[in-house]
């Protein structure tokens, strides 16, 4: 609580007495920012996005990456995970292949925007999310996106989704060179799993093409 309290510019009390119990007073600034209107709820049902991409999940708290990692397999992805920068980097070193990096922005020893700037200097096509409990942390200029906690699956899904299309755009600009159309309909992903369908020959190619 001191954390986030100090994090955001605030403060927080304390008043105790015997007999009386302790309250606790939390005291953040006000948002003078426009309002912002709710994000569409999931119609029950809708099928979420699914993928099979490697996706490294650091966080320091054992909770939300367990429940972070559950989340994404569920989902299909192949997930490797971490509880701090240092093992990331050692996984990575290793030769651990990741598709995105999924890290909290405050942990200790290393922040999460110093883990994304060293593992891109070893994987220079890696994505990143990041994810944030700190409201500061959401507004500042990081490099990336940042995921709010607390999120649900469907956010979760969403947010891995729209970050990894960008892999998918950077193969379909490889694959034009090759004579290689997409069409009009296709979604990114679908139109590479039908290349590679069509033409194994380029498979090599584009898995080159994530770590380039």
């Amino acid at each position: 609580v001191f954390g986030f309290a100090h994090q955001s510019d605030g403060h927080v009390t304390l008043e105790t007495a015997p007999g009386a119990g302790t309250t606790v007073r939390l005291l953040l600034p006000r948002d003078s920012g426009p309002a912002t209107s709710a994000a569409p709820l999931r119609r029950a049902g809708t099928e979420l996005p699914r993928g099979d991409e490697v996706v490294l999940v650091v966080e320091d708290d054992e909770r939300v990456r367990a429940y972070s990692v559950e989340a994404l397999c569920d989902l299909g992805y192949r997930v490797v995970e971490a509880p701090d920068g240092g093992t990331a980097l050692r996984l990575i070193e290793d030769g651990q292949a990741a598709d995105l990096l999924f890290t909290d922005v405050v942990m200790p020893e290393m922040t999460g925007r110093e883990l994304a700037e060293a593992a891109r200097a070893r994987l220079p096509a890696l994505r990143v999310l990041y994810t944030s409990g700190y409201t500061r942390d959401a507004v500042e200029p990081i490099g990336g996106t940042v995921l709010r906690k607390p999120f649900d699956v469907a956010t979760l899904a969403l947010h891995i989704r729209d970050a990894l299309a960008q892999i998918y755009e950077q193969l379909c600009r490889k694959l034009a060179r090759h004579g290689l159309p997409r069409a009009a309909h296709e979604g990114p992903s679908d139109y590479v799993a039908r290349v590679v369908q069509a033409r194994p020959d380029l498979a090599g190619q584009l898995a080159e093409a994530r770590n380039l």
